[in-house]
């Protein structure tokens, strides 16, 4: 292991150390911030040293590092960066987790679900059309419609878009909608986000924005808001406030009782910016898990296998022709 480090030691194999910090490091990531355990105590460049060579010290994320049950999603050599710990969890957990959680919020005499669905080009239809696979899968099973537990949709590229409005309560149009017309209107959709925009086509800060502002128009008790999304940001000088403003918005939301969480498909995408959907997502005062990793859209339909196989046996919308 030793021949991946720079800058760091170990007296006996076990425990690691930042020689020129003399940070001891953690045998294990963080349960909080799924960062990894090297992330802490690395030896950072002084403000405006130009040292290449101190700025590239930095452990490889070998894959050796993911247990037995999990895979690596991507390498990071970034030390100026934190980055999760990506080792892809199993799918039967994760969807047996996303289960409880979603089950858990339509016991609630009054609850809402809000889709935030990525829309942008780096999305090929057949992946959009996974995604919604994803929101009908939990509707039918998890999530039955009602007056006092709507749903709605936001689709996003560079700007974002309320598809479905958070009052949806006929669970046969939903499933019409998201199976029929969402792909078919896609091509519109994605025309009109396009027009007059130059550079970037990603926008997670103004997704990030609109479902706030959509949750608290609802004036419901409780929503989960979930995420779907390449996770991929270009950034700019101005995004800099308005992410400030969009994770402050989202832990308050959290903390008026609501959740927000995002499912990340990774792509394989080494050199990605993952910065701004680590920072909406993840800290959490209460320690729940908002970002979930599958390594690509292959692994979004296992999950949706995985959401359907579960142990529960309702299918709230059988009686729809969309179900099949």
């Amino acid at each position: 292991m030793e021949s991946v480090w720079l800058d760091g030691r170990s007296a006996d194999g076990t425990d690691w150390t930042w020689v020129s910090s003399g940070f001891t490091l953690p045998s294990m990531k963080s349960n909080v911030t799924s960062y990894p355990p090297w992330s802490e105590g690395h030896p950072i460049s002084l403000p405006g040293n130009d040292d290449l060579y101190q700025r590239g010290r930095c452990l490889i994320l070998d894959r050796h590092l993911c247990a037995e049950y999990t895979t690596p999603v991507f390498l990071d050599l970034d030390c100026e960066r934190k980055r999760p710990f990506v080792c892809q969890d199993d799918i039967q957990q994760q969807a047996t987790n996303l289960a409880e959680r979603i089950r858990k919020l339509a016991k609630d005499e009054q609850s809402g679900l809000l889709f935030v669905m990525d829309d942008s080009l780096s999305v090929l239809n057949a992946w959009f059309a996974e995604e919604m696979k994803l929101a009908a899968t939990i509707i039918r099973r998890y999530f039955p419609l009602s007056r006092n537990h709507p749903m709605g949709m936001i689709t996003f590229s560079q700007k974002s878009k309320v598809v479905l409005a958070l009052n949806q309560t006929d669970t046969c149009n939903v499933l019409g909608t998201l199976s029929q017309e969402m792909l078919a209107n896609r091509a519109t959709r994605v025309k009109e986000d396009l027009d007059g925009v130059a550079g970037k086509t990603t926008n997670l800060i103004n997704a990030a924005l609109m479902s706030v502002d959509t949750v608290r128009a609802s004036n419901m008790q409780r929503v989960i808001v979930v995420f779907v999304t390449d996770g991929e940001h270009v950034t700019e000088d101005k995004d800099k406030k308005n992410l400030r403003t969009a994770v402050e918005s989202l832990q308050n939301l959290r903390n008026g009782g609501h959740e927000a969480f995002a499912i990340v498909i990774s792509q394989g995408q080494k050199h990605a910016d993952y910065n701004v959907i680590e920072e909406l997502f993840s800290t959490s005062l209460k320690g729940e898990q908002n970002l979930y990793f599958v390594e690509n859209y292959e692994g979004l339909a296992e999950m949706n296998s995985a959401l359907n196989s579960t142990e529960l046996k309702e299918d709230y919308a059988a009686q729809c022709k969309f179900c099949s």
